[in-house]
């Protein structure tokens, strides 16, 4: 697929405007996603502290990245509503974060009690060098048939 083929996917994540932090997608299946995102001057004061990635910004990455297979995966590509029910382990890594790098996020998703939730392994990597990896549980409903 090229990355036109993927632009439905971009636009059915359940974030709009600043909040969507996924900005192409370079890969996905059923069951894992890479995506990219640039950070611009903006994402530069918001992503990084101290050299590091904030807490909230990573997990967020990977729960947007878990989105996309979801999406890929349902027959009709609707936005799948969720959200992130536990953060099972979480570590951000130092890694100054410069204005114009393009950060990746990779996933693996699994899903468990009747696709109404996930487990999701991801990592977010700048270049070569770890950011963040974290291992989050999300929970998801499903679109209504009304929508």
């Amino acid at each position: 697929m090229t990355q036109n083929d993927y632009q439905y996917l971009i636009e059915k994540l359940p974030h709009r405007g600043s909040m969507r932090l996924i900005d192409s997608v370079i890969r996905v299946d059923r069951n894992s996603a890479e995506a990219k995102t640039r950070i611009n001057g903006l994402r530069a004061e918001l992503f990084g502290r101290d050299s590091e990635i904030e807490t909230y910004v990573g997990v967020e990455l990977i729960a947007q990245a878990a989105a996309l297979p979801l999406i890929y995966r349902s027959e009709d590509r609707k936005e799948h509503k969720g959200m992130i029910v536990q953060v099972r382990s979480f570590r951000s890594y130092p890694n100054k974060i410069d204005t114009a790098a393009d950060l990746t996020t990779s996933c693996e998703v699994e899903l468990m009690l009747d696709e109404k939730v996930a487990s999701v392994k991801g990592r977010v990597m700048n270049e070569e060098a770890v950011v963040c990896e974290g291992v989050i549980t999300l929970a998801m409903q499903k679109a209504s048939i009304d929508e």
